[in-house]
């Protein structure tokens, strides 16, 4: 339907004019805007309190979760590891201890950022607690993951800026994020990311290439996964290297 006021894109600033309201489950139907630049955005409610104690028993109930997790290190940190001779690890929004235990095993001195308070999780790591965005972290690593968290930042254009700046010279950053591109072929039941209580946006992997360039970020590769071996699915990977010049 057509948006009959000024909608705004929070990812490149364009008016929007498409609307579609989306039955996202028998109880839930949200109104997402899509913007010509490829994202999709709401303007509902969302709450980071969903994030709570709850959310993560359920996540680390998944079935293989591990399994899936492990399968996503086997295939990055190599690559990771011949191009760096650092080895600190900031998973950001990390969910379960899995990445950084995998991650140690390889020599890695990990760390983790959650929004939820670092008390919930097993103390095996030093834990950032509260919203990334907002408060400060005065290291620097050699190798950030952020698996479906830009999705929930309220200005993914900040977050995406402290990450850069958090990188050492020769670090790598790994973004996994929903690829809206698959709702065109997937189609909306197929595409299955339709939670406007968990997602403020999807972005296109094209910003974040826009983004990488502006900030003199190599991109290593980008690839769209539709493999069930990962955690999760219908998404892309994009991985990014700081230069030092």
């Amino acid at each position: 339907m057509q948006v009959d006021k000024a909608v705004f894109c929070p990812l490149c600033e364009r008016s929007v004019s498409l609307c579609f309201n989306i039955t996202e489950s028998d109880l839930i139907s949200e109104d997402w805007f899509f913007c010509q630049c490829g994202g999709w955005f709401h303007k509902g409610l969302f709450d980071q309190k969903i994030f709570n104690i709850d959310y993560f028993k359920k996540f680390n109930e998944i079935r293989e979760i591990k399994e899936r997790i492990d399968y996503l290190i086997r295939l990055y940190a190599p690559l990771i590891e011949d191009g760096t001779y650092g080895r600190r690890f900031l998973d950001v929004g990390f969910t379960i201890n899995e990445m950084m235990s995998k991650m140690k095993d390889r020599g890695w001195n990990c760390y983790g950022s959650e929004i939820i308070d670092k008390e919930v999780f097993e103390n095996k790591f030093p834990i950032f607690s509260g919203d990334f965005e907002k408060y400060k972290i005065n290291e620097k690593f050699d190798f950030i993951h952020l698996g479906h968290v830009f999705e929930c930042f309220d200005s993914p254009r900040d977050a995406f800026t402290k990450v850069y700046f958090l990188t050492r010279d020769e670090g790598y950053i790994l973004i996994r994020c929903v690829s809206p591109e698959l709702i065109h072929t997937l189609g909306l039941k197929g595409f299955g990311h339709f939670q406007s209580n968990e997602k403020r946006f999807f972005i296109p992997m094209q910003w974040f290439k826009n983004m990488a360039n502006l900030l003199n970020l190599d991109i290593i590769c980008s690839v769209k996964n539709i493999s069930k071996r990962m955690n999760i699915w219908n998404d892309y990977h994009l991985l990014l290297k700081k230069r030092t010049y």
